[in-house]
């Protein structure tokens, strides 16, 4: 039997739709079914933004989310993921799903602090 691992190398597109590769809609998925997300911001037009703190429990979890769907990430994915602190999602009014991810948790902070400011300034407004 092949594994997906022995088949696939990179980190794999998730092809036309809502995400740019599989890893993301695995984070995203990981929101809901598997925990949540750490912080979250919503806006009256609709989107969503999820910042994802990547400790070993988050990473385990987004491996469990493949596993369950029947997949095992690659091991450019699983270095990608090992590498990565955190993953901030942004998903669209349109449900399209943006996922950025840092290496550097400072870096992820300020980036979370905008969408914050963003978020209470929105409020302020209304």
């Amino acid at each position: 039997m092949v594994t997906v691992q022995e088949e696939e190398e990179g980190i794999r597109p998730y092809g036309p739709g809502k995400f740019s590769t599989i890893l993301d809609s695995y984070a995203y998925e990981m929101i809901p079914d598997y925990g949540g997300a750490d912080e979250e911001a919503s806006f009256d037009d609709g989107r969503l933004y999820s910042l994802i703190r990547l400790d070993k429990n988050a990473r385990e979890l987004i491996r469990e989310v493949a596993e369950d769907n029947g997949d095992s990430l690659t091991d450019d994915e699983d270095e990608f993921l090992e590498e990565s602190v955190a993953v901030i999602l942004f998903e669209r009014s349109d449900g399209t799903v943006e996922a950025s991810w840092f290496s550097d948790m400072e870096k992820a902070d300020e980036e979370w602090g905008v969408v914050e400011e963003d978020a209470t300034r929105e409020g302020d407004e209304t």
